[in-house]
């Protein structure tokens, strides 16, 4: 597909076509009550557990093992190396869960009593929270082993398999491990971002919005703040918007102070 947008406009043509596709995707599921998109999401879930995993499978076979990023010894060489490092992981991992633990209590206020919700934070946080991170790893130490280089990102992955193998087989393991990772991010997306954003605004204007109403609003506001080049603080040089989404920045501290008045009460 040739690409119609300049250099300056930061995606092409496919990019924009499947950000217009997701946007669609995106206004049936919100039309699903709050109170009923639980089983949705679940088989969301599943499908992309599933997908992820079986990613993963058919790479450490084709490696033949878990690659050499897993006997790669350590090059730390000081113990203030070792520190900083250690500290780079944490804010990391926190930045990364920090959207859904600021989250939670929008969903944990409709708990029947207090503490129902700590097993599914439990399941959710901590135990996925581990696995799929894991399942990330060994991807990437097995596509060292495969391709030379190691791939982290899925969707890299399998335009990987398309660059590499553009036979039916592939094509069709792309799509399906594409559909996978779609269902994923419109889940992510539903929970954290539009119905969070549609709490917030039926808090704030309840004779006029209800959740289903602010999930819409914060889709339409999302879509007019997609085009970064036109913002305000990107045409002035003032800040790149890049580094508010950098995964060690502000939203692990959000989630921090949100949290501190919860553990003085306790």
């Amino acid at each position: 597909m040739a690409n119609r947008f300049p250099a300056s406009a930061h995606m092409d043509t496919r990019q924009f076509i499947g950000w217009i596709i997701f946007n669609v995707l995106m206004i049936p599921i919100l039309y699903v009550r709050p109170e009923k998109i639980k089983w949705v999401v679940l088989w969301m879930n599943a499908v992309s557990f599933v997908t992820l995993l079986a990613m993963t499978i058919w790479l450490l076979a084709k490696a033949g093992g878990g690659g050499p990023l897993l006997k790669q010894p350590a090059t730390v060489s000081s113990s203030s190396e070792l520190g900083w490092s250690i500290t780079s992981g944490v804010t990391t991992v926190v930045g990364g869960i920090a959207v859904g633990l600021t989250n939670q209590m929008d969903y944990s206020r409709f708990a029947r009593r207090p503490g129902d919700q700590i097993i599914g934070q439990w399941v959710s946080i901590i135990a996925f929270g581990t696995i799929m991170p894991t399942l990330g790893c060994l991807c990437a130490s097995a596509s060292k082993a495969v391709y030379g280089e190691a791939i982290w990102n899925p969707p890299d992955l399998v335009q990987k398999w398309l660059d590499t193998d553009y036979t039916a087989g592939s094509r069709a393991a792309a799509f399906f491990a594409g559909v996978g990772l779609v269902v994923c991010q419109l889940a992510i997306n539903t929970i954290d971002n539009a119905f969070s954003a549609g709490m917030d605004m039926a808090g704030l204007f309840p004779s006029y919005i209800n959740i289903r109403r602010g999930a819409y609003v914060g889709l339409v506001l999302s879509i007019a703040m997609c085009p970064k080049e036109t913002s305000l603080f990107r045409r002035r040089r003032k800040l790149k918007l890049s580094d508010l989404y950098h995964p060690a920045s502000w939203r692990g501290q959000l989630a921090g102070v949100t949290c501190c008045p919860v553990s003085h009460t306790l």
